[in-house]
């Protein structure tokens, strides 16, 4: 029962790091990214994973910018300068 329960549990860790990206994974595919949409859904999981990234948030502030929504590209590069 143990030994049923740990491969259990292995095989479910295993299973979640799979599709878990880092922060800068995810920074590093948006740059690549020529869908402002597309980058502004990647960079929003980056600083969700990681809220401390400026770049994360100065990135999604270009990508808003692109998109032509200046105040919350405005919001984003005020916290990236706060960080």
């Amino acid at each position: 029962m143990k030994r049923k329960l740990f491969l259990l549990i292995a095989l479910a860790a295993i299973g979640i790091s799979a599709h878990a990206q880092t922060a800068s994974v995810l920074i590093s595919q948006a740059r690549k990214e020529t869908n402002p949409a597309r980058k502004i859904e990647l960079l929003t999981q980056a600083v969700q994973k990681a809220p401390g990234s400026a770049l994360a948030w100065h990135y999604r502030a270009d990508a808003y910018r692109e998109q032509g929504d200046l105040a919350q590209a405005l919001q984003d590069y005020t916290r990236a300068i706060q960080l």
